[in-house]
């Protein structure tokens, strides 16, 4: 009691002669319609407890739902930031210059023929192939 007495003090210390910024606040003009509301229920239309632990099962339930549907919307935004982030590189490498480059090489290359293509089957062997042991001591066991 005279830990609250004290909180009480201090309170209206703080606040002065001036009505205090906590009586002001709109949250506490709602919790205090909401109270207003409460108390002038009557008390048979009160829910039994029964009912009370009834709706509280449920709301439990459905918070493991949302955390369930929050975990899965998390581990999806994840791997479509994962995708994203190739994709972003992907496309960066594409834009690049070096890229641009050595694709427009290659094209020059593929429409041009190579010379060493076209002359290799026009080759003909300038000297007939040897037959027989050329260094026959290499090829003896010892």
């Amino acid at each position: 009691m005279n830990a609250t007495q004290k909180l009480v003090t201090k309170f209206v210390q703080l606040g002065g002669e001036t009505q205090s910024s906590l009586l002001r606040d709109e949250a506490y003009l709602k919790c205090q319609t909401a109270q207003t509301e409460v108390n002038s229920i009557p008390y048979s239309e009160f829910p039994s407890s029964r009912e009370i632990l009834y709706q509280c099962a449920a709301l439990r339930s459905q918070m493991d739902v949302m955390r369930a549907k929050l975990e899965d919307s998390e581990a999806q935004k994840e791997k479509f930031y994962t995708d994203l982030i190739a994709a972003e590189i992907r496309a960066d490498r594409l834009r690049s210059e070096t890229v641009l480059a050595m694709q427009a090489r290659v094209a020059v290359e593929k429409q041009e023929p190579k010379t060493d293509e076209i002359e290799e089957p026009q080759r003909k062997p300038s000297s007939p192939a040897v037959s027989g042991w050329v260094n026959w001591w290499e090829f003896r066991p010892f």
